[in-house]
């Protein structure tokens, strides 16, 4: 199912899965789910079978980086916001999440807020060594117009040693 999901071959993925329901792995079984009704844009189906994941596996940060993820392409903006929390208080280094949290507060306007998450994330990759992400990062602070991301964007390009 793993390998249909990476191939883009999502309903053939879902057909599998659906064979494997009752394993000891369920909560992965629900979390492969819904990574093909996401794929699929089934954001409703999506966000049923990543529930069930969390409720198998409380412990498992990814699975609230999905819910956050289906959520922001529900626009439930909010409840993307608790699963992002949720999925950094389980693990404090997740940059996907810093980094989507920073997003969706500058769709909402809490430029500060974004700002202070971005640069979190932006840490993060540097630490991880993950170039293209602080890239990704330094673009999104370049976009905002406001002191706290021009100062962030700024101590973030001398940690991570890159220039204009």
């Amino acid at each position: 199912a793993e390998f249909l999901i990476e191939n883009d071959r999502y309903e053939n993925a879902l057909e599998k899965l659906e064979s494997l329901s009752g394993t000891s792995k369920e909560h992965y079984v629900f979390f492969l789910k819904s990574r093909a009704f996401a794929a699929l844009q089934k954001y409703n189906q999506a966000d049923k079978e990543i529930v069930k994941a969390i409720r198998l596996n409380k412990n498992n940060y990814r699975y609230y980086n999905v819910l956050g993820f289906i959520n922001s392409k529900n626009d439930k903006l909010d409840r993307s916001l608790a699963a992002y929390k949720m999925a950094i208080e389980k693990n404090k280094d997740n940059a996907f999440a810093y980094f989507n949290t920073g997003i969706i507060y500058i769709i909402l306007n809490y430029d500060e807020q974004a700002a202070d998450f971005l640069y979190t994330s932006g840490l993060i990759y540097i630490k991880t060594g993950a170039q293209l992400d602080v890239i990704s990062v330094i673009n999104q602070l370049k976009r905002m117009d406001t002191k706290a991301a021009k100062i962030k964007l700024k101590k973030l390009k001398k940690i991570s040693n890159l220039k204009d």
